[in-house]
């Protein structure tokens, strides 16, 4: 991948030749990165569980040009995860950037009044499945000249969020996860890093899964 560019320069990135995954890639923030992805040309493979918004994120990607998958998988299930980072590589032969995208924002009420179904769901999609995503990744990662892991994150994961104790401790563990592996894949040249969502504020459209997030 050659994406390096001087200080001032406009000139855009150049993906070619890199394989790109993002999870939840059919809604909002996950199909803009794909198709920003593609526009610079990387092939992408799509992560996700609404089938007919995977399809049309897909169909957007084509149509302009660009090269696409798509995996119906929850990237809380580890066989799930496991078939569609295989699938990946099967049909693009390498892996170099994963995005971990996909997210749901859990209720919004006093942790008393939780059920502890709410607080599982959130940690399964919010953390777990950027565990079990990374660790799919990683192997095929290695196997080529500097790989990418981007966490997308939220200000949840810096300041109290009222109310959204599963969402904002979620969160905060992704931030607490993206940062140690950053220190074991830096000798491999892998780099991992956080982005935040969105500002501030909010980004029209789910995340990828369950009931959207916040910002």
């Amino acid at each position: 991948m050659n994406e390096t560019q001087t200080v001032g320069s406009t000139r855009d990135p150049d993906f070619t030749d890199t394989v790109a995954l993002v999870t939840g890639g059919g809604h909002g923030i996950g199909a803009a990165i794909a198709k920003r992805f593609a526009a610079y040309g990387a092939s992408v493979s799509l992560l996700g569980r609404d089938e007919d918004a995977l399809a049309d994120t897909r169909r957007r990607i084509v149509d302009s040009g660009g090269r696409c998958v798509t995996f119906r998988a929850d990237v809380s299930s580890e066989e799930d995860v496991r078939r569609a980072v295989g699938g990946t590589v099967g049909e693009f032969g390498s892996l170099g950037i994963l995005v971990n995208n996909a997210g749901v924002a859990g209720p919004s009420q006093p942790l008393a009044d939780l059920e502890l179904s709410d607080w599982e769901e959130v940690m399964a999609i919010n953390i777990t499945g950027v565990f079990l995503c990374c660790r799919e990744a990683i192997p095929h990662l290695r196997r080529g000249s500097g790989g990418r892991i981007i966490n997308i994150g939220s200000a949840a994961g810096k300041r109290p969020l009222a109310n959204r104790t599963p969402y904002a401790a979620s969160k905060i563990a992704v931030v607490g996860l993206t940062r140690t592996l950053a220190h074991e894949l830096g000798p491999d040249e892998i780099t991992v890093n956080p982005s935040r969502s969105c500002g501030q504020g909010h980004v029209g459209g789910a995340r990828g899964v369950g009931r959207g997030a916040p910002g």
